[in-house]
């Protein structure tokens, strides 16, 4: 499916074995993922640690297995990655599934920062706040029924208020705090997490304001980044 980062696709009893198996599904082939490497990465975490935390939440899901199924073989790093968010990628299987395996923080920090700055810069947007609102402007958005559209700009721009953020304040470095719809966040390296800086909840507010139409200057992260470095003093609606 390959659409959501919030959802967990399937969770299903297996005929044998002792794990329930929670399943993200991603039915392109090993080439479409390759094409696509930095947002097929940050896809591919986001959606395996949404599902560890459903199962995590939920008694009745306990103890599952997080596989990220897939239609054909994987690229290698696609699989470290999915490896590193403590699931498995696998096809159906009427065995037992291996015991489950810690996520490995450190290891999806350098991922993600390595994806986020792949994907910001594919985007050849000058890391300024004045490109960064440029950018948001023309920030295609998807309507109706167009989760993956949504989704990839919600990523996307998260990537870049990152990038710019940090050419800004070079100090700034990946974390991973749970809660939002992609769990990292920028910030100082020994920072409580309260003093991170939400790149993704601040895109997503912005896309989901976008695609209800109702978007104005107090929703866009250029702002937020702007009233932070001291190019913003003001904010006109």
């Amino acid at each position: 499916m390959y659409s959501s980062l919030e959802k967990l696709d399937l969770a299903i009893e297996p005929a044998h074995g002792r794990y329930k198996v929670l399943i993200q599904t991603d039915h392109r082939d090993a080439l479409a993922i390759t094409a696509d490497t930095p947002l097929s990465l940050l896809f591919a975490i986001t959606r395996c640690l949404a599902a560890r935390a459903a199962g995590e939440a939920d008694p009745a899901l306990q103890p599952f297995r997080v596989v990220y199924q897939l239609a054909a073989p994987p690229p290698a790093v696609l699989a470290y990655a999915v490896g590193a968010a403590g699931a498995i990628i696998a096809a159906e299987s009427d065995g037992e599934l291996p015991a489950p395996t810690p996520v490995r923080v450190p290891e999806l920090v350098a991922l993600v920062d390595d994806a986020c700055a792949r994907l910001a810069a594919a985007l050849a947007v000058p890391l300024t706040i004045p490109a960064l609102a440029a950018y948001e402007r023309d920030l295609a958005v998807g309507r109706g029924d167009d989760e993956h559209t949504s989704y990839a700009a919600i990523v996307s721009l998260g990537a870049l208020v990152a990038a710019v953020a940090r050419a800004k304040a070079p100090a700034l470095v990946w974390r991973h705090v749970p809660g939002d719809v992609v769990p990292f966040r920028v910030g100082p390296p020994t920072a409580a997490d309260r003093l991170t800086l939400p790149v993704f909840a601040l895109a997503q507010r912005f896309v989901l304001a976008r695609r209800a139409g109702a978007a104005d200057l107090t929703d866009a992260p250029s702002t937020l980044l702007g009233i932070m470095f001291g190019e913003i003093t003001t904010i006109t609606l």
